[in-house]
């Protein structure tokens, strides 16, 4: 009876977050007034449903090489076709279906590349040490993003912004990767060297004694 009445909940749980699903996106494609917050709401919780069963199920789940270069198969497919005009913030879903689609193929691209770095100790030892240290990262991001930006804007002609100009505005994509890496390994080396400073303070006053 027990066991009945579980999969009697499931049913009608998943039966419920479709329906919140389908009548926000019935309120998006009629363009049915109604508060922005609770169209995002009923349709985003679709992936709040799905990210719980991913987690149930998760044993379950195969994580091959070949099931990665599907998903992203699928993902680059859209893109160059055109079918890629998805934007959760301002409702543009392109397709219901292809919404899901493309969540659970970009929910299967990360977890799976998760799954095979995680099989790679050098890498596996190197995200987690940024990990750990991600307050760090955190903190600084901010800082160094706009030390590049002066460092482009002095040093480089191209850049057309103003020093004092947000970064983005000025930035295509390869950009954001060096800004990226330029806030990672900044704040991680200054930790560092300051670690190894202190440690040798240590060992001085240590020896002194």
């Amino acid at each position: 009876m027990g066991k009945l009445f579980k999969q009697y909940r499931s049913v009608v749980t998943g039966a419920l977050f479709l329906l919140c699903y389908s009548v926000g996106c019935v309120f998006v494609y009629l363009d049915i007034k109604c508060n922005v917050q609770i169209k995002l709401a009923l349709v985003v919780s679709i992936l709040f449903y799905l990210g719980f069963l991913w987690k149930r199920y998760d044993g379950c789940v195969r994580y091959t090489i070949a099931g990665v270069l599907t998903a992203l198969t699928i993902l680059l497919a859209g893109y160059f076709l055109g079918y890629d005009h998805i934007n959760i913030a301002t409702l543009n879903l392109e397709n219901p279906t292809l919404f899901l689609v493309y969540s659970l193929c970009g929910c299967y691209l990360v977890l799976g590349v998760s799954s095979f770095i995680n099989k790679n100790s050098c890498m596996k030892n190197v995200l987690s040490y940024v990990g750990r240290h991600s307050i760090t990262i955190l903190l600084a991001n901010y800082f160094c993003i706009r030390v590049l930006h002066l460092i482009r804007y002095y040093f480089m002609p191209d850049n057309h912004g103003a020093p004092t100009d947000i970064p983005q505005l000025y930035n295509d994509w390869y950009w954001w990767m060096v800004y990226t890496l330029f806030s990672v390994v900044v704040p991680l080396g200054v930790r560092e060297i300051y670690q190894k400073i202190k440690e040798s303070i240590i060992i001085i006053k240590s020896k002194s004694r």
